[in-house]
Order: structure tokens, then C-alpha cells, then sequence
């Protein structure tokens, strides 16, 4: 069996890297995070859909004030 050592940094420098792209990952996971919700049988009918789906985090807003 052939194996290849997987080296991107310096050992000092990898446990952070590491512990970057780990936790950039769990951010990226839960930002698509949805939550469903079914519509009373009345208006899925007037709108056509029987559910609809949301986000549970939603973007972070960016800007000045308004």
C-alpha cells in the first residue's frame, strides 16, 4: 500500500490551519440549515404549494445604518 504525507505547513502552523478549514466548514454546514413549514390546506391551494422553507440563520447584514 502506498501512502503519501500530507504536508501544507510547518508543523507550529498546521494546528491552526487545521482548526481554521474545521471551523470554516461548521460555518458553511449551518449557514444552509432550513427549517419547513407546512401551509393550512386553504392557502396551499390558493398559492399552489403545500410548503415552504426558510432559512434558520439568515445572512449577516452589511452596510451603514438605515
Amino acid at each position: 500500500m502506498y501512502t503519501q504525507p500530507f504536508d501544507v505547513a510547518p508543523a507550529p502552523y498546521a494546528a491552526p490551519l487545521v482548526w481554521n478549514t474545521l471551523l470554516r466548514r461548521v460555518i458553511e454546514r449551518l449557514s444552509n440549515v432550513r427549517a419547513q413549514y407546512e401551509l393550512d390546506e386553504h392557502i396551499a391551494r390558493d398559492v399552489g404549494v403545500t410548503s415552504y422553507t426558510v432559512p434558520l440563520f439568515g445572512l449577516a447584514r452589511q452596510g451603514g445604518w438605515r
